[in-house]
């Protein structure tokens, strides 16, 4: 009878991947509302009114906006047109950082079919650093939610840079954000 190299060792187990903290850049992308200022065509979020109010709304006297809370994608800005026209979300100072790829997403809906159109640009004073306008798959709003997610990566010239959401409606024409984030891309580690 032989016997050699005889062990009895505790079974390792694999540690589970530690999942990174991701910084959203748009702030209050799930519009929380400030205390007491959560109705009216004037209310705050989360941000106070001011100098750290980071986004706002251009062309504001052509629109009516509110507060849709609880959708099935948390609380969703709703703007209502008052006439034809263009309108802009304004996201002021994102703090991109150049050579990073930053995914880009968001939920839209709007309360009928005929929603002209919708879409994201990307800007650095007047210079347009990205622009969504020829993408149908951005500009396709519809009475039903659908997320839309793009990547974009910054060339140095979006230190400060500026995202607007422009809406283009008819007039009654509902439309609901939500769920808005700007996250650096996120890379898998090569195993080891």
């Amino acid at each position: 009878l032989y016997l050699a190299d005889v062990s009895i060792t505790e079974k390792q187990t694999t540690p589970e991947p530690e999942t990174p903290v991701v910084e959203n850049l748009y702030t209050n992308g799930a519009f929380v509302p400030a205390a007491g200022a959560e109705t009216g065509t004037d209310f705050a979020l989360a941000t106070t009114l001011g100098a750290d109010f980071s986004w706002y709304l251009l062309n504001r006297d052509q629109v009516t906006w509110s507060l849709e809370k609880n959708t099935e994608h948390g609380n969703a800005l709703k703007v209502t047109s008052k006439k034809n026209d263009n309108i802009r979300l304004r996201h002021a100072n994102i703090s991109w950082e150049n050579g990073k790829t930053y995914v880009v997403s968001y939920w839209i809906k709007a309360s009928e079919n005929s929603f002209r159109e919708f879409f994201p640009l990307i800007t650095s004073g007047t210079t347009i650093n990205y622009n969504t306008n020829n993408d149908v798959v951005a500009r396709n709003v519809t009475a039903e939610w659908k997320q839309v997610t793009f990547e974009y990566t910054a060339d140095g010239t979006t230190d400060t840079g500026i995202v607007d959401f422009m809406f283009n409606g008819y007039t009654d024409d509902c439309l609901y954000l939500a769920d808005v984030s700007i996250t650096e891309k996120q890379t898998t580690p090569e195993p080891e």
